[in-house]
């Protein structure tokens, strides 16, 4: 059975069907990532697992900053440098990870799950409003 770390709610809708499905696929990889955790998965499968959330995470990203640039969030700057601040943070762990230089720790696992879940009910709810004057479903 599988463990969950992080539970869809719909409280994390954002009303734009294209990033909710995203946000819960980005859910679903943290929740792989926390069952290997758990599990003391090592080596390649906790790097192929990491890759994917890394390289999911940047399309999304792409795919909000997209609709920045079409629809003139005006909030957008800040919001893109949180996703670079939070791409950099895991890149630099990947890196140390895939070098042997770190772990996978539960300090690590929170971090994201906070991050994730800070990012999808804060600055992603701000611009609700904003995507829905310009009728983005």
């Amino acid at each position: 059975m599988p463990r969950v770390f992080v539970l869809w709610n719909k409280s994390y809708s954002v009303g734009i069907e294209k990033i909710d499905t995203q946000h819960k696929k980005l859910i679903d990889v943290l929740n792989t990532l926390y069952e290997s955790f758990v599990d003391q998965t090592t080596g390649q499968k906790l790097e192929e697992i990491l890759h994917e959330l890394l390289s999911y995470t940047d399309y999304h990203f792409k795919t909000e900053e997209e609709l920045f640039e079409k629809y003139n969030y005006p909030n957008k700057d800040a919001h893109i440098a949180e996703h670079q601040e939070f791409i950099k943070r895991v890149v630099g762990f990947n890196e140390k990870f895939s070098q042997g230089k770190s772990t996978l720790t539960f300090q690590l696992m929170n971090f994201l799950r906070n991050w994730l879940i800070n990012h999808i009910c804060g600055s992603d709810q701000k611009y609700v409003s904003h995507f829905s004057e310009n009728n983005i479903k």
